[in-house]
């Protein structure tokens, strides 16, 4: 997909949302308009201030690949606050894919899109961060609002299993999307896993078993990928 500078009219929630999802795809090789994102190859650009989607299409139908894509540039959508827009309309004729659009748009409106006839429209929800700031050291019923320093905040459990005998580390959305395309060699792990317990420890064991594969579970959606695959 040819890179497309945003003019200053469009700079801020939109530069940031594609800077994003281009870190973290790659170039089609055969077709320059797409993206490859996991398992998926997708078409999306800038147009009027929304990000269109034109085009969606599994690489590994019926494994839940394309819903693994929009989650996640549905969370790119909400943390840039960005809308995304398309029209809706199923063009393969393959049944191991979708091929009829009242379908096609079931799967979108499940996914949170709206609609007005075959034209489709994402409205990001407001993040956490967006909402209003409360007093650091406000209290209220009660209770303390911080920690105390000389105690620190409670760990997070690290849940981990095996599968295919590998290794599987269970991690939250953000981890998940972050690791889509696998680790690049010589990469640092915290840029896929980021710096909690469960990326420590992911980390930790990365290293002491250089050779050996990652498995990494979405603890929502029970989705699995190989983080890194073994030598």
């Amino acid at each position: 997909m040819t890179r497309i500078k945003l003019g200053k009219k469009n700079k801020g929630g939109m530069d940031a949302f594609f800077d994003e999802l281009f870190s973290n795809t790659k170039a089609h090789p055969f077709n320059h308009n797409s993206l490859i994102l996991g398992n998926t190859s997708i078409q999306i650009y800038p147009v009027n201030g929304e990000a269109h989607l034109s085009d969606i299409m599994t690489l590994a139908p019926k494994t839940g690949a394309a819903t693994e894509a929009m989650k996640y540039l549905l969370h790119l959508a909400d943390k840039h606050q960005v809308v995304i827009s398309g029209i809706a309309k199923a063009y393969a004729k393959d049944d191991k894919y979708v091929t009829d659009t009242k379908k096609l748009i079931s799967w979108y409106k499940k996914l949170g899109f709206k609609f007005s006839g075959d034209r489709m429209t994402y409205k990001p929800k407001r993040t956490s961060s967006m909402k209003e700031d409360a007093p650091t050291n406000s209290m209220g019923a009660g209770a303390v609002a911080t920690y105390d320093k000389g105690l620190g905040s409670p760990k997070k459990k690290v849940k981990k299993s095996k599968f295919a005998g590998c290794e599987c580390f269970e991690v939250d959305d953000e981890a998940f999307y972050a690791a889509t395309n696998g680790k690049r060699k010589y990469a640092h792990y915290k840029t896929y896993v980021g710096e909690d317990e469960t990326g420590q420890a992911i980390r930790d064991y990365g290293r002491s078993n250089p050779k050996a594969p990652i498995v990494l579970k979405n603890k929502n959606t029970g989705a699995m990928m190989y983080l890194k695959y073994g030598s």
